[in-house]
């Protein structure tokens, strides 16, 4: 009887361990399944996934979609905004300025010439692995490359997103001397910039984009707060309305340069020296900065954004976010001017009848540094838009269905 007893004292503790075992093994197999290489395969299984490197032809171009996906491209539809961008390998020494203030998904179109791949490797290496901005370049960044078809060597096969053995990081310095980049834009060698956006802007998976050159510096904290206004904002065309976002200079080289304005209330001690002409600028740009003399005097509480005007002015409107599925792509006929090219986009947008909403309560830094982008765009003059061109993009967008997606792409959700 005595050793019954503890044979069944035995039993019950083998019951119980198994028990918990099974109950540990269904939390742990929980936990897995909100992983996102994980949650795909448990909870939807309708989600056609994409092959992980593809590549594209376009023209006298060659496209490496998802050459680096970032862990926050889980980010789908209102859940975020999607800043856009493009440039060279030497133009990415500003993607470590957006990181600090854009916290929210980056896709990014890298052009790689005939005699950067060495230093486009490098320079993706030393953001991952050597800057303190490679958690915020891993959680938020993914690349796409371009490459010009006639200049396709075997050096692509060594593309790869991850370091290869024996790399070294080298200082600033090192790297200036080691990678010295050429300014030199032939016609055999043109920068696709139309292009570049275009991908940059395929591979974005969020509903709202925010189209950006690298140079320019958003507000801290810009995708969560403009997500949260998009919510509550009611807008007469909503469905074909930018979203307008003025442009400040903003001089990275003054000793108050690591400290940018945070809200616009910051503003008038930056501006002051551009307007009394103690600090200098450009024709263009102390016109701009005049144009803007009212939207300085307005007020707006700090880490709030607002609607300043509601027009059909494209004026002020140098970059906007827009919503991915209803916005046109960019005409990629355009190669050569980079002014033209905003020019006609703007003319576009008017022609198909969109809204140009000008926001208050956030802007964007021009910084007034000197990288490849700036000095491709000095290089041009403004010429006037090809009209007959202009048209035909109109013509052509306004054949596609007016239909309005279900789920995720309706951008603003019913008002409680």
């Amino acid at each position: 009887m005595f050793s019954f007893y503890w044979r069944r004292i035995f039993i019950g503790k083998l019951i119980i361990l198994a028990t918990l075992l099974l109950l540990g093994f269904y939390l742990v197999l929980l936990r897995l399944t909100q992983l996102p290489f994980m949650r795909r395969t448990f909870q939807d299984a309708r989600i056609f996934e994409r092959p992980r490197i593809r590549l594209q032809q376009n023209g006298d171009y060659w496209i490496y979609h998802d050459y680096i996906v970032a862990w926050g491209s889980e980010f789908q539809g209102n859940q975020s905004v999607t800043l856009t961008t493009h440039g060279r390998y030497d133009d990415l020494k500003d993607l470590e300025w957006l990181m600090v203030r854009w916290r929210a998904p980056i896709s990014v179109a890298v052009f790689v010439g005939p005699e950067d791949f060495e230093p486009t490797l490098y320079t993706f290496y030393h953001l991952k692995y050597c800057s303190i901005f490679g958690g915020s370049f891993t959680n938020w960044v993914s690349v796409q490359l371009v490459l010009d078809n006639e200049h396709l060597t075997d050096e692509v096969r060594r593309m790869q997103p991850n370091r290869e053995r024996g790399f070294k990081c080298l200082s600033p310095e090192e790297m200036d001397a080691k990678f010295v980049p050429s300014t030199e834009y032939s016609e055999k060698w043109k920068y696709p910039m139309n292009l570049l956006k275009n991908v940059a802007r395929q591979n974005a998976r969020t509903h709202f984009v925010f189209p950006l050159e690298l140079n320019l510096l958003p507000t801290r904290n810009f995708a969560k707060t403009f997500l949260q206004f998009a919510q509550e904002v009611q807008l007469p065309n909503p469905f074909r309305s930018v979203f307008c976002v003025p442009i400040l200079p903003y001089n990275s080289y003054t000793p108050n340069s690591m400290y940018p304005p945070k809200y616009k209330s910051d503003l008038p001690r930056f501006i002051q020296p551009y307007l009394n002409g103690s600090e200098s600028l450009t024709a263009i740009e102390y016109k701009k900065l005049k144009g803007l003399e009212r939207w300085l005097n307005t007020t707006v509480p700090d880490g709030e954004m607002t609607v300043y005007r509601v027009g059909k002015s494209p004026e002020n409107c140098a970059a906007y976010v827009s919503t991915n599925f209803y916005e046109p792509l960019y005409d990629q006929r355009y190669l050569d001017n980079p002014y033209t090219t905003d020019s006609a986009r703007l003319q576009v947008l008017f022609g198909l009848d969109f809204d140009f909403v000008v926001m208050d309560g956030t802007f964007l830094m021009h910084r007034l540094n000197f990288n490849i982008s700036s000095v491709y765009r000095s290089q041009h003059e403004y010429m006037p838009p090809n009209e007959t061109q202009i048209r035909e993009m109109i013509m052509l967008n306004e054949l596609l269905p007016k239909t309005i997606p279900e789920g995720p792409l309706v951008p603003y959700p019913l008002h409680k």
